[in-house]
């Protein structure tokens, strides 16, 4: 695959492959716009090929999953950042996930990033931020 799209797959996949739990599997939670890009750009095969074992959208009520790492490829809006917040501020139900890794679609506002840092939960189990 040439041109603008096999970039979008080739960094996206790239992307999925630099997070390496113990375990070898990961869930990818996506929001409305970045699903959208990855759509475009990849098959489902191809995510699952690199330990993903379920795609979900952040934006509507998951299951928690505890002992699983979470691959967060979001879009800078403030929606999904306070998802992702509420995510891991969980204080009597736990974190949803056992880590985070958090890969934004485009650049992040200082705002956002401020939002982040101050999720207490988030910055303890926070293994990746780019």
């Amino acid at each position: 695959m040439s041109g603008l799209r096999g970039l979008v797959k080739d960094r996206i996949m790239a992307v999925i492959k630099e997070v390496e739990p113990e375990s070898g599997w990961k869930v990818l939670l996506v929001d409305h716009t970045s699903v959208r890009i990855m759509s475009a750009a990849c098959r489902m095969f191809d995510v699952t090929e690199e330990g993903v074992t379920l795609v979900e959208n952040i934006e509507i009520s998951r299951q928690p999953m505890p002992d699983m790492e979470a691959l967060y490829f979001i879009t800078p809006t403030v929606e999904s950042v306070k998802q992702l917040c509420s995510d891991f501020g969980r204080e009597k139900q736990g974190p949803m996930y056992d880590a985070a890794h958090v890969y934004f679609t485009s650049h992040v506002s200082d705002e956002l990033l401020y939002k982040i840092k101050t999720t207490e939960g988030l910055i303890s189990r926070l293994k990746s931020l780019k």
